[in-house]
């Protein structure tokens, strides 16, 4: 027998700790790096010093960072104030602000994503466990797939704008973000179209929250100058409204970056040392002493 429709199309992905929803999308993120390119030069070269940063760079950067130069519904920013930057993001109503860095020459960067997709037709209000508000889409407006490699069917929505919008039940997730999409892309790379069903109901969502990119800091690049750079600060907020109408995605980046010199700073002799002098023609040091902790005093004057 075929599920209810009220038993399709609800996401209700969860982090390892099964109790929160969990959201990733990496356009604003390369965003940042995009528009850093402004001041650090074209076409750096990040290199990452944790996991998290190698995969990021390996499986979104590297492949996305051209597609996104131009992607519809992505601003982004490049100052050397943070309060410009700050103001950006205030303007397209998102909270996160960035710190003054701490660090030498920052400059600080912003991206802002907005997904804006109507449904083909509005759809009907109704609920899901006969308390959660949610829609009802007919067959005419939906497919519904199958996948070999998922047990669940999978909702796709149509848009006005040709974006393609899936859902699919997951009971319980205990991956990170990358891992989120890997599923994704799995489960609908072998999908094919059913008969099974007449319609998609899924729940309404309300949904604004920080997004813990923190995993990004440290991750640097040397500019075009030849000064290395560095990520110091990495936030990101993500907001995410879906009704009968359609569905709106909206996601802000913010990171901060030190510029370091060449220089990684002075030469400290803090233990016993080695001292000598020599002199241009004379073979050998006029002088030479190892001097412990119990000669490091003032001399006062000497000349």
């Amino acid at each position: 027998m075929p599920r209810t429709t009220t038993e399709v199309g609800a996401v209700t992905a969860r982090p390892a700790i099964g109790t929160r929803t969990q959201t990733v999308t990496m356009v604003p993120v390369i965003g940042c790096l995009n528009v850093a390119e402004e001041i650090l030069g074209p076409e750096r070269d990040w290199q990452g010093e944790n996991p998290d940063q190698v995969r990021f760079l390996r499986d979104f950067y590297d492949k996305g960072r051209n597609q996104m130069r131009d992607l519809q519904g992505l601003e982004s920013i490049a100052d050397r104030d943070p309060s410009v930057v700050n103001s950006f993001l205030a303007a397209r109503h998102f909270s996160i602000e960035l710190p003054p860095a701490q660090g030498p020459n920052p400059f600080y960067v912003a991206s802002v994503f907005k997904a804006l997709i109507r449904w083909l037709q509005v759809g009907e209000v109704t609920t899901v466990r006969n308390r959660y508000p949610a829609v009802r889409m007919g067959a005419g407006m939906t497919r519904v797939l199958e996948s070999p490699d998922w047990q669940n069917p999978i909702g796709q929505i149509r848009t006005q704008s040709g974006d393609q919008v899936f859902m699919t039940v997951v009971e319980q997730f205990d991956g990170k973000a990358f891992d989120l999409v890997d599923l994704a892309i799995r489960i609908e790379r072998e999908a094919h179209h059913t008969e099974k069903f007449s319609g998609v109901v899924f729940p309404m969502i309300d949904y604004d929250a920080q997004v813990d990119i923190s995993w990004l800091e440290g991750m640097h690049t040397v500019g075009s100058d030849g000064h290395p750079a560095v990520i110091e600060k990495a936030l990101q907020q993500t907001k995410v409204k879906m009704n009968e109408v359609g569905v709106r995605v909206e996601s802000a980046v913010g990171m901060s970056m030190m510029r370091m010199n060449m220089l990684s700073g002075p030469l400290v002799i803090d233990r016993p040392f080695l001292l000598w002098i020599r002199r241009d023609g004379v073979e050998q040091p006029l002088f030479v002493g190892h001097f412990y902790e119990d000669t490091w005093k003032n001399p006062g004057k000497i000349f």
